[in-house]
């Protein structure tokens, strides 16, 4: 017999559709998850921005009122005061995810690599996307390290030093993740995927720098992420997480997005045994799309950019902006971003910036 939902791959978004489903004592037939790997590791870090009314649903494990940006010898820092800048680790959330699972008699994780569409009323596609089918992509090496004294840092360092690179821009986050460890990460928006052995070098020559020989490296994560995609591929079923689009464009923030949309697509599938594919606004596709474009045709104009709107918004409307766009946060950001490449980008003049 075959299932009732049948969800291919699971990484974040597929155990996030899971874990939302076993949240039903009851449902109208049986789950499938497909998975190719034998076993979890903690290998990515998801952040976020949220409010008191998300809190529950996204469950941070630590969070921070204030994240910095800089530039050359200009830093910028924000001070949230409604958002604040949440950080749970993957290995939370899957462990989250495969207890549920484990304890609902309708719901199995099988080991296998599927080579076509499965059969099932509702089908579910969360295979990551190809590289090839990347518009442009982030590259990211974090290192995670232990201080055996407190590191001090009361913010969350979200892009710091941002630099032109030949292909793109990069920058460096730093995410302190308690008082003695932080998650070094250096990261890249760019054409063609970045090189993790560079990406890596950056990260221990600051750690050097900051600490001298005075941290232990935990563990690492690293991945390329979609940074939109393209509209040639072919689904099984309903597009889930990345494939989906979910990972915004212009930011690479997905995690929030794919928990909000996963809670209620369960939730449609239960009730109504329906559920509509996601779908980006208009408003948003149409701004990720200008930022894209930027980068890739006038990627030296992007540090400048991304500093002025964190000089021109206040904390929260940029953090909004960051997450989502809303109607309210474009027009902050039009009205604060420097005129001259936005106005040549609408019209496709990147020569004239």
């Amino acid at each position: 017999m075959q299932p009732w939902v049948h969800i291919v791959g699971g990484g974040l978004s597929g155990l996030s559709l899971a874990y939302a489903l076993s949240q039903f004592d009851e449902l109208p037939g049986d789950v499938v998850i497909s998975e190719a790997r034998t076993g979890y590791r903690n290998d990515r870090t998801f952040s976020f921005w949220f409010d008191d009314s998300q809190r529950a649903l996204l469950q941070p494990e630590y969070e921070y009122a204030s994240w910095c940006l800089s530039l050359q010898s200009e830093a910028i820092q924000h001070d949230g005061q409604q958002l604040k800048y949440g950080i749970r680790t993957a290995a939370s959330v899957y462990q989250q995810a495969l207890d549920a699972i484990s304890k609902h008699p309708q719901i199995t994780i099988q080991q296998q690599r599927l080579q076509s569409k499965p059969e099932a009323e509702h089908v579910f596609d969360s295979r990551p996307p190809a590289l090839t089918d990347f518009r442009l992509i982030q590259s990211f090496v974090g290192t995670e390290i232990l201080l055996p004294q407190e590191h001090q840092l009361s913010a969350v360092q979200l892009m710091e030093n941002l630099t032109t690179t030949a292909n793109g821009i990069e920058f460096r986050y730093v995410l302190p993740l308690g008082a003695h460890k932080l998650l070094v990460e250096h990261t890249e928006f760019t054409r063609q995927a970045g090189d993790f052995d560079n990406l890596r070098a950056h990260n221990i020559t600051w750690l050097e720098q900051s600490f001298g020989p005075q941290y232990q490296i935990i563990r690492e994560e690293q991945a390329h992420i979609p940074m939109g995609i393209k509209t040639s591929q072919q689904h099984w079923g309903i597009p889930l997480g990345a494939r989906a689009g979910m990972t915004r464009a212009a930011t690479g923030y997905g995690y929030a997005t794919i928990m909000q949309w996963c809670h209620q697509a369960a939730r449609s599938l239960v009730i109504d045994n329906q559920c509509v594919a996601y779908k980006t606004s208009a408003l948003f596709a149409y701004m990720d799309a200008l930022f894209l474009n930027l980068i890739q045709q006038r990627p030296d104009t992007i540090p400048a950019i991304l500093m002025q709107l964190a000089r021109g918004l206040d904390a929260d409307s940029f953090a909004s902006f960051m997450m989502r766009t809303r109607l309210a946060d474009a027009l902050r950001v039009i009205y604060h971003a420097p005129s001259k490449p936005f106005t040549y980008a609408l019209l496709g003049k990147y020569q004239w910036i």
